[in-house]
């Protein structure tokens, strides 16, 4: 566990000093959200405005579209303040967590938007861009689309895994908002989830999915520096739909039918959770832990054997890209998280189509489990 994790897992003596500290933030962050609160609650009629944030059309740009009529039935079930929307645009769901690190927000994200293309809607993808070039761009309102081709050093690597593992049209912006209205505008979409952005309040949502590591949870209940927080715990009584992620009981193959002892490579949120699940399948693990998002380089890999070097599918599109001899290349191994539906999810599928005014239907890439 990484320095910070320790401290952020219980009340140790340092967080008890950096506390004071949370509290500050904890200060900042109500009062920005009060302000985008405030400053919804003094535009009613913001479905007639221009969402806050989005660039007047330029010479080469359309301008946007006149609003037209919501969806019947659907259910803005998030805080009413955040949901305004400045043009008419699909329904967004947003799938976020309140806490730093790794919650399983991505596999599920692709989940959802699996389920709903197979319900029969055509689901977009935005997200922030994490990792990539065009995140740490100067122009934080340019918005560019991923495709399953793109570079990943471009666009980061979840967005280029959800495109890959999704097929579905995907923007990635640094402001949310102007991704989820470029994809409006495109017209491919008729439903939208944001990958992340829980805390991005300047982006309109419509549905709010809390998404919480069901190992770690809240740690010691105290916000940034001084805990994991990125809001406080009260937060929780905000969402009326919660996702606890637990780690996965069974992985894909090649997983179940390796050498016992393999080399595990991780540059995720949370690297022992994907080295727990490996060894639940019976594996002895040789560890491998990485910052998330890490730019891995072939300095990273291990060479000084030649046991399968198993990687998740973040790092894999990574990986992939490096410039590796063959005999190396052949030792990584992907190993998909493929999200089985429990009970509670495939509830929280019917839920979610209720809310979107569309009857649910059989799913053929949904698996109960027992």
């Amino acid at each position: 566990m990484s320095f910070p994790g320790q401290h952020w897992q219980r009340r140790t003596w340092l967080a008890w000093l950096l506390w004071p500290v949370s509290l500050v933030y904890v200060l900042l962050v109500g009062l920005r959200r009060a302000w985008y609160r405030r400053h919804s609650a003094r535009n009613p009629n913001r479905a007639n405005r221009r969402q806050p944030g989005l660039r007047e059309p330029g010479p080469r740009e359309p301008g946007p579209r006149e609003p037209g009529p919501r969806r019947p039935g659907l259910k803005h079930d998030a805080d009413p303040t955040m949901t305004g929307r400045g043009l008419a645009s699909p329904p967004v769901i947003v799938v976020g967590n309140i806490s730093v690190g790794g919650t399983g927000k991505t596999p599920l994200t692709a989940w959802l938007v699996g389920e709903l293309q197979a319900a029969g809607w055509s689901p977009g993808i935005v997200s922030r861009g994490h990792g990539g070039e065009h995140a740490r761009s100067a122009d934080a309102s340019s918005c560019l689309r991923v495709t399953p081709d793109s570079e990943v050093m471009q666009v980061g690597d979840e967005p280029l895994m959800l495109a890959r593992a999704t097929g579905a049209p995907m923007a990635i912006c640094r402001r949310r908002a102007l991704a989820v209205a470029a994809l409006a505008e495109s017209g491919e979409v008729d439903v939208i989830v944001a990958d992340d952005g829980l805390q991005h309040y300047a982006m309109a949502r419509d549905i709010e999915l809390l998404v919480v590591d069901g190992v770690r949870g809240f740690g010691n209940g105290f916000c940034l520096p001084a805990g994991p927080l990125r809001e406080p715990a009260s937060r929780l009584a905000d969402f009326p739909r919660v996702v606890v992620q637990l780690p996965p009981d069974a992985l894909s193959d090649p997983a179940a039918s390796l050498h016992p002892t393999v080399h595990a490579l991780a540059g995720i949120g949370d690297p022992e959770r994907f080295f727990t699940a490996l060894e639940s399948q019976g594996l002895t693990v040789i560890r491998h832990p990485f910052p998330d998002h890490h730019g891995y380089t072939p300095a990273d890999l291990p060479t000084d054997d030649t046991r399968p070097i198993l990687v998740t599918s973040k790092d894999a599109v990574k990986l992939h890209a490096l410039d590796l001899d063959k005999a190396l290349r052949e030792r990584i191994l992907e190993v998909p998280v493929t999200l089985v539906a429990s009970a509670g999810l495939l509830r929280l599928r019917e839920d979610l189509l209720h809310a979107l005014a569309l009857p649910a239907k059989p799913s053929a890439s949904t698996k109960i489990q027992p």
